[in-house]
């Protein structure tokens, strides 16, 4: 694989962090097909995590890795604009 290509691999930490404010995000982009419990995080159980939005979403794995690595970046991105 191309090295430009691999996305960076958001650390557990930093989704900790961030997860409330990426959760509400994903919310917004699938408004009434969420709720709280199929959004909820607990470190060391992402496994779970992905396979409830595969169901709920009906979207495959790289799909759903896709969209949360999507909202933890624009996250991530916000809060480097915040600090400028």
């Amino acid at each position: 694989m191309d090295e430009k290509n691999v996305k960076p691999d958001p650390s557990v930490q930093s989704l900790q962090d961030d997860w409330n404010e990426i959760k509400e995000d994903v919310k917004q982009k699938f408004p009434g097909r969420l709720s709280d419990n199929d959004l909820h995080y607990e470190a060391g159980k992402e496994e779970e995590l992905i396979a409830r939005l595969e169901d709920k979403l009906e979207l495959n794995r790289e799909q759903v890795i896709d969209l949360l690595w999507s909202e933890w970046s624009s996250v991530e991105k916000a809060h480097l604009n915040e600090k400028r």
